[in-house]
């Protein structure tokens, strides 16, 4: 919610107004955090990650995203750290987000705050080096923070 106003003090005198703005402390704005924008290798039988936290403060958290693979098919995963370190050890995915063996996804997942995400890409299925060109933003809410007066205006 916006608040606003004037507020006028006399002092003997002396008057001062003072224009201000300020935000009620409930008041989230959208932002965007970019995750993964580039291009890599993975050769066949291997996997890569990266990963990402997301602090308790935010709300509405979502990853959204492409990637396309060439040379050879990927499969594309969104987990937590608990899910990641599970998935390192069985190789069974229960991942926010999973693109299946492809060569290429549109990514979107809605994800938790106060936790480490990793995004994955495995090649365990492709006898050949997949060459990977992605792009993830992570889209949340955060507090904004109230602002001092604007401007201060002085009479006598």
């Amino acid at each position: 919610m916006l608040v606003s106003g004037i507020i006028a003090l006399s002092l003997g005198g002396t008057v001062a107004l003072s224009a201000y703005v300020a935000y009620a402390s409930t008041l989230r704005v959208e932002r965007i955090y970019a995750v993964e924008n580039g291009e890599f290798s993975v050769p066949p039988g291997h996997y890569t990650y990266s990963s990402f936290g997301v602090p308790s403060a935010y709300s509405d958290v979502r990853v959204t995203g492409t990637f396309v693979a060439s040379g050879g098919t990927v499969e594309v995963y969104i987990m937590n750290e608990a899910n990641f370190t599970s998935w390192q050890n069985s190789g069974i995915p229960n991942a926010s987000y999973d693109s299946g063996n492809t060569y290429s996804g549109t990514i979107y997942a809605s994800l938790s705050s106060g936790t480490t995400y990793y995004v994955v890409y495995d090649n365990h299925s492709s006898s050949n080096i997949s060459n990977i060109q992605a792009n993830i933003t992570m889209h949340y809410k955060a507090q904004r923070i109230p602002l001092a007066p604007l401007a201060s205006i002085s009479s006598h």
